[in-house]
């Protein structure tokens, strides 16, 4: 697959496009919050994709990014890379493995 199909603006991901295939998503992490025991980053509304994170990966990721908290990653621009689904309730998700299906820029590279 050619690198400008591989990575996916997450505005641009498309259920028909991108549903089961291995991508990497980036962008601007517009936000987070906690369903079901799980670290869920953008999403909602319908139909934006939305990546999950386990509590594990979570305190991996605050470790290795140094962040305060899980919710500074709101804001800051990020990659994840793995395997969109459909969920039960028709959700546009994808779960996030291990730390590294996941990167961010550090914060003095945004611009």
């Amino acid at each position: 697959m050619p690198v400008h199909q591989f990575f996916v603006e997450m505005k641009n991901a498309s259920r028909k496009l991108h549903r089961g295939g291995f991508h990497g998503f980036w962008g601007k992490v517009t936000r987070t919050n906690v369903w079901n025991g799980l670290r869920l980053f953008n999403g909602a509304p319908a139909p934006s994709l939305g990546f999950e994170i386990s509590d594990p990966l979570v305190t991996q990721i605050v470790k290795r990014y140094n962040l305060s908290d899980i919710s500074d990653v709101v804001g800051r621009y990020a990659i994840f890379l793995g395997y969109p689904r459909l969920t039960q309730n028709a959700s546009f998700m994808m779960d996030v493995p291990d730390i590294g299906h996941f990167a961010m820029l550090p914060k003095r590279d945004e611009t």
